[in-house]
């Protein structure tokens, strides 16, 4: 069983788990690095993009609590995670953005790298969350 922060090595690589309950109780999201022209930056993959099976209104809660810790993995000042590689290719814009760094020409900018856009998918998520929370209050 993960637990928030447990690291998990895979090859050269590491994952951070990160607990981001809401989407389900037992969402994990999780922290690693991506490598562009041998420059590593922060990248996360969240578990749950949604709400899903909600049972009470604290699981709402519990998922803008999520939203919020990923908006400050994006805002690190140290090592922000400025990639979301998201588990559903229409998210992001993830399907519609992944050829475009391999057509980039040299000093073009990688539309991949972007803590800004961590932070609007977050955003995104955070108002969706906001609303569906008076309708779960309502119902309960």
């Amino acid at each position: 069983m993960l637990e928030d922060g447990d690291i998990i090595p895979c090859g050269d690589a590491t994952f951070t788990a990160i607990e981001t309950p809401g989407h389900t109780w037992g969402t994990v999201s999780f922290l690693y690095d991506v490598f562009d022209h041998w420059v590593r930056h922060r990248t996360i993959t969240v578990g749950g993009l949604g709400l899903n099976a909600i049972e009470v209104p604290e699981q709402v809660e519990a998922f803008i609590d999520s939203v919020a810790r990923i908006a400050g993995l994006a805002q690190d000042q140290g090592d922000p995670a400025m990639v979301h590689l998201t588990m559903h290719g229409f998210s992001a814009n993830l399907e519609e953005n992944r050829q475009i760094p391999a057509a980039r020409k040299p000093g073009e900018a990688n539309v991949l790298l972007s803590a800004q856009s961590v932070l609007d998918e977050v955003s995104f998520l955070r108002d969706g969350a906001v609303r569906r929370l008076e309708l779960e209050r309502q119902k309960h």
